[in-house]
């Protein structure tokens, strides 16, 4: 008795639910209807196709950031220490962990660029990476990605290359902060420990 007596609860708890509903829609105005429709339908797009794209732009990020940047693992000097120390015995270490493809040292600084043309200095500080220009091309696809010139080589050790928004123009879109240089054009570079030189783009 009591399982059908809880059973007839339910059923008339669903009644009155769908009820209240019916009633609502079918008295109701239409044009109600249609905002309510509307809305909800925005919201379902908002939920399942803004997050898809911004899972779309996060993993596009995560892939530059390997094939541009820094490869699949990362490897930085302890806490309060500036550079990795004995970098050739990590390397042959890190080169015998099987499934390994490559392994490129980098030295980065933030570093001082300056271009003279005339009496007009165009100055800025942007973060200078100094690579192995031999393992770095097995790292990553800069060599592939270049919009002018041509990559370094190895034997060049006063070649720099620099990003569109250092260099300016190609659509570069802080082209006010840019040096406005081409391929070809000498730039002077001061690095944080005071060391200046000059380096061909």
């Amino acid at each position: 008795m009591g399982i059908k007596k809880e059973t007839k609860n339910v059923l008339g708890g669903a009644k009155i639910a769908f009820f209240l509903p019916y009633k609502s829609i079918t008295r109701g105005s239409k044009s109600t209807l249609i905002l309510t429709i509307f809305i909800m339908a925005l919201i379902f797009v908002n939920i399942v196709f803004i997050s898809s794209i911004l899972l779309g732009v996060i993993d596009a990020i995560n892939k530059q950031s390997v094939e541009s940047l820094f490869g699949n693992i990362i490897i930085e000097p302890k806490e309060g220490e500036t550079y990795i120390k004995n970098v050739d015995f990590l390397e042959n270490i890190i080169n015998g962990t099987p499934g390994v493809v490559g392994i490129s040292p980098h030295y980065i600084s933030v570093s001082i660029l300056k271009k003279k043309t005339g009496k007009n200095i165009k100055i800025g500080g942007w973060q200078v990476k100094s690579v192995n220009i031999a393992k770095e091309s097995n790292i990553t696809n800069i060599h592939k990605s270049m919009v002018a010139g041509k990559y370094l080589e190895e034997s060049n050790n006063r070649g720099i290359i620099l990003g569109k928004e250092i260099s300016g123009g190609y659509d570069a879109n802080l082209e006010y902060l840019s040096l406005e240089v081409s391929v070809g054009d000498t730039i002077e570079t001061v690095f944080s420990n005071g060391v200046e030189r000059e380096y061909k783009v």
